[in-house]
């Protein structure tokens, strides 16, 4: 009896390591909160945009680029740091919004990066020679040209 009711007192104390990880949870967590706001379906779908335009980048400086564009560090840390500050203009766009007590703002910057990163993975799935449909491979060449100033 006493064996048994000393198991059911342990599972109510929680482990060092059980605290440690709901800690640092719950630290990362309200800090994300309080940068960015609540963690919606576009936050979510800016992220994994994100991280689809990153592995698509690198697989095209991997496989299909030229000789002179091929994987560099120097490269894939502009990269990651136009991510970053992305996330930061999320994060000020969230911050007018609680200042002028609306949703606006941030909702139109996370379409807007959504929309950017999701042209640029079309076009690096095009020079990987995934087939697109030819409108949009064109307009792809048009916003290219008008990139490079062509």
């Amino acid at each position: 009896l006493v064996g048994g009711v000393l198991d059911v007192l342990r599972d109510f104390f929680v482990t060092k390591t059980e605290l440690t990880c709901s800690s640092a949870v719950s630290v990362v967590g309200t800090v994300f909160y309080y940068l960015f706001g609540i963690y919606d379906c576009l936050m979510d779908l800016l992220i994994y945009c994100m991280i689809v335009d990153f592995a698509t980048g690198v697989t095209v400086a991997w496989f299909a680029s030229e000789p002179q564009k091929k994987i560099s560090s120097k490269r894939g840390l502009l990269g990651g740091c136009k991510k970053i500050f992305i996330l930061l203009l999320v994060g000020i766009s969230f911050k007018i919004d609680t200042i002028t007590n609306t949703q606006m703002i941030r909702t139109v910057v996370l379409w807007f990066f959504i929309g950017n990163e999701g042209l640029s993975i079309l076009e690096n799935v095009a020079k990987l020679g995934i087939p697109i449909p030819k409108t949009l491979k064109n307009k792809l060449a048009q916003l290219t040209n008008e990139k490079e100033g062509v």
